[in-house]
């Protein structure tokens, strides 16, 4: 059975801080409180599968 592999990091406080992660060689990308939180279709309702 294949591995899996993820990584996530925050820096700064939740409010102004922003992240990164990286999902197994080919996904990867930037995360801040408010693409996660308040932008539209933000939230952890949506269908994309990722609770960063």
């Amino acid at each position: 059975m294949p591995v899996a592999k993820a990584r996530a990091n925050w820096k700064g406080d939740i409010p102004s801080g922003s992240g990164a992660f990286t999902a197994g060689d080919s996904i990867s990308g930037g995360v801040t409180y408010k693409s996660r939180f308040e932008a539209p279709f933000a939230g952890p309702s949506r269908d994309d599968g990722y609770g960063l």
